[in-house]
């Protein structure tokens, strides 16, 4: 992760990352516990970039609302992007 901002953690221990323009999750082992050997998943910010992650570039806010939902704040345009695992089919 280049120049991470902002840490947080969900229910099951999946820990979320932010940088200035990705967020990116490292999946908890089967106890719930991040070691740096696990997976790393891009959530937002891959490309190619559209709106809103083609102007988000100060991803500085993070917060873990529910099982399925994740929000963050660009600290330099003012959005907050809220991000929704949809369910599996």
């Amino acid at each position: 992760m280049d120049a991470p901002l902002q840490l947080a953690c969900d229910s099951i221990g999946n820990l979320f990352v932010t940088s200035t323009s990705t967020v990116r999750m490292v999946l908890a082992d089967a106890a719930g516990v991040v070691d740096g050997t696990g997976a790393v998943r891009t959530v937002y910010g891959l490309p190619p970039r559209s709106f809103p992650s083609s102007v988000t570039r100060c991803l500085a806010g993070l917060a873990i609302v529910d099982a399925a939902t994740v929000r963050i704040t660009d600290t330099c345009t003012g959005i907050l992007v809220e991000l929704r695992r949809q369910p599996a089919p």
